[in-house]
């Protein structure tokens, strides 16, 4: 997968996965919380999802979990070692691809 690719299919899953919250908490009134079989399938979902784009990057750490669940898509700006050994802080998905070394 090229960065390009990566890029987008990466800012389409963040969308989405923001998208699922915001309905999560807006519907746990009506529906319940995170508990019921309709959320443990719709976030087993995002799971496949977030681990087939691991595999495609050849993340071995969950590093994408830890980009959108732990660094909050970059707001926190958490650091992260690169290829190289130098550590940067990750603060978008650009940053996070030059984690992997994806390249054009």
């Amino acid at each position: 997968m090229n960065r390009t690719e990566a890029t987008k299919t990466l800012t389409d899953l963040t969308s989405t996965i923001k998208a699922i919250e915001t309905a999560r908490t807006s519907l746990e009134g009506l529906i319940g919380g995170g508990d019921g079989s309709l959320w443990i399938a719709v976030y087993r979902l995002i799971d496949i999802s977030i681990d087939s784009f691991e595999k495609s990057v050849n993340d071995q750490f969950e590093t994408v979990y830890w980009f959108i669940y732990e660094n909050d898509c970059g707001k926190k700006e958490l650091q992260h070692s690169l290829p190289s050994g130098r550590v940067t802080k990750v603060t978008s998905i650009s940053d996070l691809l030059d984690v992997f070394g994806v390249v054009d």
